[in-house]
């Protein structure tokens, strides 16, 4: 951690986005934090109710990944090779198979190894610590994060640049966004 809290890059949510953004960020020069909500021994599990969907990936992309940041996959975070996917809907009545060279993965296993890389690259990593906003001055977003860390202690870190990878469109960081029409616009022309 930086004596003054601030940074290049802050990347809120240590998941496979979180972590792949941090360790780019990283090798590229950035001081950056990688925050998330778990224990480093849980680090990228979605909810309270255990890891969720993303438990296959294509093997291209696994190798676009190799190209981009040099990482690696191999077992045990790659648990057994597959050669396509059937997604259901949640009534049953409808299926879409996926065909293509993949991977059933070993979820635990893979967010660790992607963290290590973070780690490796040169990130900062604060375990159980939960982002709650983004620090607004006079109603503007100045840059950075505030939330609790591990004893529930107020905590505010800054940076040049925030990246929101804590689970999509809801997150709590957009969520606590000051109104921006200019934000309006941009979900009106995605859901277009």
């Amino acid at each position: 951690m930086t004596a003054d809290g601030k940074y290049d890059v802050i990347v809120a949510g240590a998941g496979l986005a979180g972590c792949l953004a941090a360790t780019t960020a990283a090798k590229a020069g950035a001081n950056v934090l990688l925050l998330d909500r778990n224990p480093e021994s849980e680090v990228g599990k979605k909810t309270v109710w255990g890891w969720t969907c993303g438990d296959a990936v294509a093997k291209s992309h696994l190798d676009f990944v190799n190209r981009k940041t040099g990482i690696t996959f191999s077992r045990p975070e790659l648990d057994n090779p597959v050669t396509g996917v059937l997604a259901i809907s949640p009534d049953m009545q409808t299926k879409f198979m996926f065909d293509g060279e993949g991977f059933i993965l070993d979820r635990p296993e893979f967010e660790a190894k992607l963290l290590r890389a973070a780690l490796s690259a040169g990130a900062h990593y604060e375990s159980s610590f939960e982002v709650e906003a983004p620090v607004l001055e006079d109603s503007r977003v100045v840059g950075g994060v505030e939330g609790k860390d591990r004893n529930g202690q107020k905590r505010e870190y800054r940076a040049k640049v925030v990246v929101d990878a804590l689970g999509g469109i809801s997150t709590v960081l957009r969520r606590k966004l000051p109104e921006n029409p200019l934000r309006g616009e941009a979900d009106r022309y995605r859901r277009h």
